[in-house]
């Protein structure tokens, strides 16, 4: 098992996102804790990181294999997330 870690712009991020949104980002980040490399994580391209599809909403973040740690570092809309 992983640990999780939040970048302290997440919680900016998601302050901007309706509550129900926020509860299903937050439930499905925490399952990358338990799986980091789910079939529905995708390797970014052009940059270091993976990215998790929530809805409209994607969940950028890192995996650290040797210290075992998956480090979200921002959730945007779609069209934000890759600029």
């Amino acid at each position: 098992m992983y640990t999780l870690a939040y970048d302290r712009r997440v919680e900016k991020d998601l302050r901007r996102i309706p509550r129900d949104q926020q509860s299903r980002i937050l439930h499905r980040t925490e399952q990358l804790a338990i799986q980091p490399r789910h079939p529905q994580v995708e390797k970014l391209v052009g940059r270091d990181g993976y990215r998790l599809r929530v809805g409209d909403y994607r969940v950028l973040f890192t995996i650290d294999d040797q210290l075992k740690r998956v480090t979200v570092y921002r959730v945007k809309p779609r069209g934000e997330a890759y600029r």
